[in-house]
């Protein structure tokens, strides 16, 4: 019984690392993607501005 008990622990602990790790994983990649479609105009709005001075 205590085997039984240990293994469904490990496997639920195992599911709960991969649950976030994905979480973790797909917060990196939105943020990454969110500073990439930022970055770019963010740079041509000050490039436009420093023209403009």
């Amino acid at each position: 019984m205590m085997i039984l008990k240990s293994f469904i622990l490990g496997n639920l602990i195992s599911l709960y690392m991969k649950i976030i790790n994905s979480v973790v994983m797909v917060g990196l990649y939105y943020g990454f993607l969110t500073t990439l479609s930022i970055g770019p105009s963010y740079i041509f709005l000050l490039l436009a501005r420093f023209m403009e001075e």
